[in-house]
């Protein structure tokens, strides 16, 4: 019985490939450096300051959102304050691409001096 089974298996793999025809396989190419992802990057920044000072920072921060958001290839950002602790903000940004986004590093290490 083992025996037919093998021989049916067999018949439908000659079957199979006389009626598919042959294909050249491209030599394998050795793996280069990955494509960096072409779509949005978002980031998150998180950080403190004494909660007295909240005040000048929410200030600060509100120009640095408006001045960010008319910046080329900026799909979004917000500047957030955690209620339970005042000293606390967040800031999220949304990128068309890695290079928009390598473009406001400056802008950032600028805000991020500030609030120093």
């Amino acid at each position: 019985m083992a025996l037919r089974h093998w021989f049916v298996f067999g018949a439908a793999l000659a079957v199979l490939a006389a009626v598919t025809p042959a294909r050249a396989q491209a030599p394998a190419t050795p793996p280069s450096e990955p494509a960096p992802p072409s779509g949005p990057v978002y980031t998150v920044t998180y950080f403190d300051v004494d909660p007295a000072a909240s005040r000048s920072v929410s200030g600060l921060l509100r120009q640095f959102a408006a001045a960010t958001r008319k910046e080329g290839g900026n799909i979004e950002l917000l500047a957030l304050r955690e209620i339970a602790r005042p000293g606390r903000y967040a800031i999220l940004e949304g990128w068309r691409d890695r290079a928009a986004r390598d473009a406001h590093a400056s802008a950032m290490k600028a805000i991020g001096d500030k609030l120093q």
